[in-house]
């Protein structure tokens, strides 16, 4: 029972932040995007200086990674986005369309 009383209060600024993101969000004190950085900045505060789980160099390397997954899905989306707009601009969907349906007539009518 003391293990799990001591592993309860342990938790207590952990699970604060759930509470702090619904608090934010429910009361109008932020936006949800707001109030998700600071959630960012409460994390970092805890595993840096309450648990000191997160040293410089692990920080470093997360900031490195995280920026080059979002660099990767930035290039996914601009790709996308230049690739409708060169079908748009191709007609394409119209074309589409029109091949079908034009499939579609001839095969009810023979």
């Amino acid at each position: 029972m003391r293990t799990i009383a001591a592993s309860g209060v342990a938790a207590i600024l952990p699970l604060l932040m759930p509470v702090i993101l619904f608090a934010g969000i429910l009361f109008g004190v932020a936006t949800p995007t707001e109030v998700s950085s600071f959630a960012v900045v409460y994390g970092l505060i805890l595993s840096c200086l309450v648990y000191r789980e997160l040293s410089l160099a692990t920080f470093v390397r997360t900031v490195l990674d995280s920026a080059m997954l979002a660099g990767m899905v930035l290039f996914i989306l601009g790709a996308a986005s230049g690739f409708s707009w060169a079908l748009t601009v191709a007609n394409l969907p119209q074309r589409l369309v029109e091949l079908l349906n034009g499939i579609n007539n001839n095969t009810c009518c023979s």
